[in-house]
């Protein structure tokens, strides 16, 4: 299966970015999509094709296009060629494949003083939310008892955190290809990564991951907080990077460490 996520822009001059990652067990040989933008988005640049000679389980390929939007809402993105092999050389054609951008109207102009960059909601007075979540958390299933327990105190603090389990609203009938990719890439402003021998397994949790680390090479910055819950290895994440041990620590404990990051990185107010 091949995942198709495209990125939510806002009105004006933006940038567009379509990815394609193959969500299965199996490789795939000559993948191509084409892309075809919709009346009221306006093609400036980039190359409104994709190819790749192989496509490995878990990899994703993306291109992005300098759009312009006068309105927003939703459009639909079409492609008269998406085709691929799959690892037995079968060929295969999406002859109908229909994806929605979603078109955010500008941000309001800032009244008085310009806030801080990156700056989150609850920083203080004034101070505009930029991000639609302080943190995000990203870990496994099996590990759910222990980081919904972090949630709960963090959210008891004040902190905007994103926990899957209390949007299931929502994320309901969304197709958590696009969703997953754009909440752990674009709209928190960290993200707290549980690392377990189940979390480097499971094809959902290394898009949510993938898609953090490449935002963190991308704006240098702390964004990416790993925590672990054992010692398995975890692609992607540099060996000289700091991790906080959460043997021994109770969630509230962990919870009160991300609280207090939060604040120095000026995303929330004083933990």
């Amino acid at each position: 299966m091949i995942d198709v996520a495209i990125s939510r822009v806002r009105v004006g001059d933006t940038e567009l970015k379509v990815c394609l990652t193959n969500g299965g067990r199996y490789e795939y040989l000559n993948v191509i999509f084409v892309i075809s933008l919709p009346p009221g988005v306006m093609w400036l640049r980039g190359q409104r094709r994709i190819s790749k000679s192989r496509l490995l389980p878990g990899e994703t390929v993306c291109e992005k296009l300098r759009v312009r939007v006068d309105e927003p809402g939703r459009y639909p993105l079409t492609s008269p060629n998406f085709s691929y092999k799959d690892h037995n050389g079968k060929p295969h054609r999406e002859p109908s494949f229909t994806a929605e951008i979603i078109v955010h109207p500008a941000p309001a102009p800032a009244s008085g003083p310009t806030p801080e960059p990156r700056t989150g909601g609850s920083a203080g007075p004034g101070a505009r939310p930029e991000w639609q979540w302080d943190v995000a958390l990203s870990f496994a299933g099996a590990r759910r008892d222990y980081v919904e327990q972090v949630s709960q105190a963090l959210q008891a603090r004040g902190v905007r955190c994103f926990y899957d389990a209390d949007e299931q609203i929502d994320l309901w009938g969304k197709y958590l290809a696009e969703e997953l990719p754009a909440i752990y890439g674009e709209q928190a402003a960290a993200v707290v990564v549980f690392v377990s021998a189940e979390y480097a397994d499971r094809d959902w949790t290394r898009l949510e991951r993938r898609a953090a680390l490449a935002r963190a090479v991308r704006e240098r910055r702390d964004y990416v907080l790993p925590a672990r819950f054992d010692d398995t290895p975890l692609p992607g994440l540099l060996s000289d990077m700091v991790t906080v041990d959460l043997r021994g620590r109770t969630p509230q404990q962990f919870a009160d460490m991300v609280a207090v990051k939060l604040a120095a990185l000026g995303i929330t107010g004083p933990a």
